[in-house]
């Protein structure tokens, strides 16, 4: 919706990787997004039906079509505003990665969101034509912080039933750390457990999960339900799957790969205008708290007359 100022370069980044074939869902955009699409012909592009809505239905628009055109073919899912990027992506090829996976009998490709920004006010930080790597370079490395990036059970079982791969979820980065809604208080022990006993694997296996739940609820967030940033971007489509809270769950066990891999998010680039915006919308996770969290810190900063709301890095 609205993503004309990152289509092109997103485009270009996709078609990197080879012949693709290439589905867009263009969910009621009012900018050029449509013009983009439709230059292209070698798009598909979807409108959801009246009434239907990114924030209830977006799991339906995504498996409907997965469902008539992606069975039993790799599918790459990203967002607009997500590049995929595997370890040794500059020499191995998509085609390579594919082949890969395949000989490892994988079906699924874990990565976890990278929120990507600039060394400038969040209210400046708006893209322009060209690639976004270059404009907005910068991201919370784990070496310097590793109490950032964490990973943990999914709390709700009933949800971990319901959609059990993976089961467990990933949390961090700059708008977790910056704009999270509260710091994470879980003492020497929960930090120790997030950093060292919940890493590895991303999908717990059934008989050691009495203790990944007492470590979960050790080392849980208490001031504030942390966004996950984990996400399936890659998967070998079959009849049946579904996804849930978006890309980041499925509703069927699958074998996940042990290949390592992100998604660069360029989630913040639009500017104060874009922020408000997607804050009014509230079609994203939790009503878009984050944005709205966003859209407070401008404000506030304008009351108190400050110039800049950043994040330092």
């Amino acid at each position: 919706h609205n993503e004309a100022r990152l289509l092109r370069d997103t485009l270009s980044h996709y078609r990197g990787f080879g012949a693709l074939d290439v589905i867009v869902i263009d969910d009621r955009s009012t900018d050029a997004t449509q013009q983009i699409l439709d230059a292209d012909p070698q798009i598909m592009r979807f409108t959801p039906k009246d009434g239907s809505t990114f924030a209830a239905d977006k799991d339906l628009w995504r498996g409907a079509l997965l469902d008539r055109y992606g069975q039993g073919r790799w599918c790459l899912v990203p967002d607009a505003d997500e590049h995929l990027i595997w370890h040794g992506f500059e020499d191995r090829p998509f085609p390579q990665l594919l082949a890969d996976l395949d000989s490892e009998g994988a079906e699924v490709l874990i990565a976890d969101m990278i929120d990507m920004y600039a060394d400038r006010p969040l209210a400046e930080h708006i893209a322009e034509d060209g690639p976004l790597t270059e404009q907005f370079p910068f991201f919370d490395d784990p070496s310097l912080d590793p109490d950032n990036y964490r990973v943990s059970l999914v709390p709700s079982g009933r949800f971990r039933r319901a959609f059990p791969c993976p089961n467990t979820e990933a949390y961090g980065g700059m708008r977790d750390r910056v704009f999270g809604g509260g710091a994470s208080v879980h003492g020497p022990l929960g930090g120790h457990l997030l950093r060292r006993g919940l890493q590895i694997p991303r999908q717990w296996p059934d008989h050691p999960l009495a203790w990944a739940r007492i470590a979960a609820r050790l080392a849980r967030n208490r001031t504030a339900k942390p966004h996950a940033i984990n996400k399936v971007p890659l998967i070998k489509w079959r009849a049946g799957l579904a996804f849930g809270g978006a890309q980041h769950h499925l509703n069927q066990l699958c074998t996940l790969s042990h290949e390592k891999a992100v998604l660069l998010h360029f989630a913040i680039t639009g500017g104060s205008e874009g922020i408000g915006y997607l804050s009014d919308r509230a079609q994203h996770a939790h009503g878009a708290a984050y944005y709205k969290r966003m859209q407070k810190s401008l404000r506030d900063a304008a009351v108190d007359g400050v110039r800049e709301v950043a994040m330092p890095v």
